[in-house]
């Protein structure tokens, strides 16, 4: 149903029984007239490819992660919780870039901050293939480790990207 004739807005629909496949998020809504209307609760829904996958990572003792393929980090798995610190339910959805800079990634060669173009999450986002990299982190203990880093696109179909899987191997 649209409700104002954008399509943006017309893919997202207002609810307040959010389901567990979907994510409330606050979103313009245009009024009748053509002006905007207060910031209103909508419901984005998850793809079927993102509700399978966080299937697949909940049953893991891999640490992984899943990203939307807006960059949002929407699931880590218990395993994942020793490298992070925190069980998924405190962190909540937030922007992969923003949460993988709360861990000082470095390079191992130089100890320089990782840019973001470097980073297996965001390659992988950006060039939609698969990408692995090795580099350091600041654990949420304050400690120091050396990680690796797996990112595989997820996709619906062979031009359809709808996130990311993103594996951690402690070494």
């Amino acid at each position: 149903m649209s409700l104002g004739g954008d399509p943006a807005v017309d893919s997202v629909h207002a609810t307040s029984d959010p389901q567990p496949n979907q994510a409330i998020a606050l979103e313009r809504r245009p009024a009748r007239d053509g002006a905007y209307a207060s910031f209103v609760p909508t419901t984005r829904y998850k793809h079927l490819v993102l509700i399978l996958a966080r299937e697949l990572v909940s049953n893991l003792a891999t640490p992984t992660a899943i990203a939307d393929d807006q960059g949002t980090l929407v699931f880590y798995n218990e395993a994942a919780e020793s490298i992070v610190g925190r069980p998924f339910s405190d962190v909540g959805e937030v922007p992969m870039d923003e949460w993988t800079a709360t861990f000082n990634p470095r390079a191992l060669e130089s100890a320089e901050p990782l840019p973001a173009d470097r980073r297996p999450a965001r390659i992988a986002l950006a060039e939609r293939r698969p990408s692995h990299e090795r580099f350091l982190i600041t654990s949420a203990e304050g400690v120091d480790r050396e990680l690796a880093v797996t990112a595989i696109p997820l996709f619906a179909h062979a031009d359809e990207l709808v996130g990311v899987m993103v594996v951690f191997w402690r070494n």
